[in-house]
């Protein structure tokens, strides 16, 4: 049954296109060189190039010569059709699907597909992994077309590359690793196995895991050449190395070209370029290694004198064998009484531990319980101070809204009480200003009068009030309380200039009274002595005496009108 192999993916080059196109140039060099005597494919399908790549393998004639040629009799060729014309193929109509394809390019559609059925099916038996279906062949798809045939070309590669085909492969076992572990390998851990055996050999401690990464400085390349040159030509490949190595380490490009220019002396340089290397393509350096594989293996069969030095090394282990098993009961033995005392002290400290157990568990639920009880304590009071604490923030809360609101009453009161104070002294400051502009009562009456007043007191223009800014409700009141002390001291004094002049009004009055009455008398006494004389001139008098009696009645009552108004 055919090993199966693990695919190797593409790595990522600096040009995808440019990798794409460097795999195609590749494989269709090898299927050039693996079909290049099956004279049924020449002219129509040989020489493949990467600009006929797809064209020529869309019928799937090509691809049933490779499956046959890496596993012989797979295909009946027979049944392979080769006369489909391409230009039946390649129409946009047929590769649609259209139903307005001419009869010849449905046939030549039928006839590739069922080829490419019979290829895709027996790929099955030379380990391909078929994830394609024929309609990918016939619209050329590059990603899925490349992958089969990848898979094809590996599997031709490495189809050698096994310990039946290669005996001498047995040198590659490690110690302590039989053949049969060996010979279950795949072909390409195989490939690996080899590479890296070489590698030990050569002294150095580098070793390669893959395909990519690890071989695309071109080092270990160099390094497996030089192990597996033969001997006509070890001289320049070391001469030709020795240069490669000398240049720098991150010239990439430039070591693998040296090392190619070696590999051609080999004879193997195949699939790779120096871009491939320096970018660690995966695929082609696979193929690069198993085409140094197939050229120049580089180990073989021990001789006899070997195979007699290997079955005498075999004796001589299997007697250190037998030693050493001897040994190995003994420390059965010994292993087995520790074991046994093992046991007890095990059962001991098990009993122990269950003591342990059993006590701690107690403790644990005493605790427990403790702690419940306190927990549930704590919560019953935590609950209390947070009603007590959440009662004195609502008193708080509730004083201080109080107190902002006799904050704003008291200060509506206080501007209220100051407004009103400032227009009361204002009136009041109006008033002294009246008063003392229309001057002083007393000085009027007195200059009417004739009479002097207090000469502590003038006639002189009044003074300006001085102007005050309350800032506060006590400036204002006592601003308010010294206008009043000012305005009672001016009544004050303006009644005792008032009181004098009445008295002298009264002292006038009487004065008057008094006169009035005397000449009253003396002029009744004259009239009656002239009317006596005169009757005529008696009636005149009369009338002229009621004139004048009338004349001081009317001045006596103004007299009592202005004291009384005064009063």
């Amino acid at each position: 049954m055919a090993h199966q192999y693990q695919d190797v993916a593409l790595s990522p080059v600096a040009n995808q296109k440019e990798g794409m196109e460097r795999e195609i140039d590749a494989y269709a060099e090898h299927i050039r060189n693996m079909l290049a005597d099956v004279e049924a494919l020449r002219p129509k399908y040989i020489p493949i190039t990467k600009d006929n790549f797809f064209e020529n393998l869309q019928d799937g004639a090509v691809l049933a010569y490779i499956v046959n040629t890496i596993k012989p009799k797979t295909i009946n060729i027979a049944k392979i059709n080769t006369s489909i014309d391409p230009a039946h193929l390649n129409s946009s109509a047929a590769t649609k699907g259209n139903t307005s394809a001419t009869p010849e390019q449905t046939k030549g559609l039928f006839e590739a597909t069922n080829n490419l059925n019979i290829v895709i099916e027996a790929a099955k038996n030379v380990a391909v992994v078929v994830n394609v279906a024929a309609e990918d062949f016939l619209r050329k798809k590059p990603d899925l077309v490349l992958g089969i045939i990848w898979q094809l070309i590996r599997a031709h590669l490495l189809s050698d590359i096994n310990v039946p085909s290669h005996p001498e492969l047995i040198r590659l076992l490690q110690p302590g690793e039989s053949l049969t572990q060996l010979m279950a390998f795949t072909n390409e851990q195989l490939l690996l196995r080899w590479f890296n055996y070489h590698l030990e050999r050569a002294g150095t401690d580098k070793r390669v895991a893959n395909f990519g990464k690890d071989v695309s400085d071109s080092h270990a390349y160099m390094l497996l050449l030089q192990q597996v040159a033969p001997t006509n030509k070890r001289n320049t490949i070391v001469d030709a190395l020795n240069a490669a190595f000398a240049l720098p380490a991150d010239d990439k490009e430039a070591r693998a070209r040296a090392l190619l220019d070696a590999a051609e002396t080999l004879g193997c340089r195949r699939f790779v370029t120096a871009s491939d290397v320096a970018h660690g393509h995966a695929r082609l350096n696979l193929a690069f290694a198993a085409t140094i594989f197939d050229r120049h293996i580089g180990i073989h069969l021990p001789s006899e004198e070997e195979a007699r030095a290997l079955l005498d090394r075999n004796m001589t282990l299997e007697a250190d064998n037998a030693i050493l098993r001897s040994k190995v009961i003994e420390l059965e033995k010994s292993v087995f009484a520790l074991s046994q005392e093992v046991d007890v002290q095990k059962n001991l400290y098990e009993d122990t531990v269950r003591s342990f157990e059993s006590k701690l568990a107690t403790d644990t639920t005493t605790f427990q319980h403790s702690m419940e009880e306190l927990r549930a304590t704590q919560s019953k009071e935590s609950e209390s101070h947070a009603s007590t604490i959440s009662q004195l923030q609502n008193r708080f809360e509730a004083l201080k809204q109080d107190q902002a609101r006799a904050e704003t009453s008291q200060n509506v009161y206080r501007q209220l009480v100051s407004d009103r104070l400032g227009a009361v002294r204002s009136m009041l400051q109006d008033h002294i200003v009246a008063v003392r502009q229309e001057g002083s009562l007393a000085a009027k009456l007195g200059s009417q009068l004739g009479v002097v007043a207090s000469p502590t007191r003038h006639d002189a223009p009044p003074l300006p009030l001085a102007v005050k800014e309350a800032k506060t409700m006590e400036d204002e009141l006592e601003f308010l309380s010294e206008d009043l002390k000012s305005f009672v001291k001016e009544v004050l004094d303006e009644n005792k200039e008032q009181k004098k002049i009445i008295t002298v009004l009264a002292t006038r009055a009487e004065q008057h009274e008094k006169i009035n009455s005397l000449m009253g008398e003396k002029i009744k006494s004259y009239t009656e002595h002239v009317i006596a004389l005169n009757p005529v001139k008696e009636k005149k008098h009369h009338h002229h005496h009621k004139e004048e009696k009338h004349k001081e009645e009317k001045g006596k009552k103004e007299d009592r009108e202005f004291v009384k108004l005064k009063s």
